[in-house]
């Protein structure tokens, strides 16, 4: 893959995550104490963090596996 769509993808996706998770902080309605609404916020958050976790590691591959495999060969 191009490293530029690459980063691209990966700003977006990050962009993406950050958005949610400050809809969730500031501008999901609170209309009252239910389970089910608190496990969809806690769901959605965690789906949130997920992707900023996703872009980072998409933007910044890890390569240290590679090089091992690459000096047994």
């Amino acid at each position: 893959m191009n490293i530029t769509l690459r980063r691209t993808c990966a700003a977006s996706v990050v962009l993406g995550g950050i958005g949610l998770i400050l809809w969730l902080g500031f501008g999901l309605p609170r209309d009252g104490d239910d389970l089910g609404l608190w496990a969809l916020r806690v769901g959605l958050g965690l789906a949130g963090l997920g992707a900023i976790h996703g872009g980072v590691r998409l933007m910044f591959p890890d390569r240290s596996g590679e090089s091992d495999a690459a000096n047994m060969v």
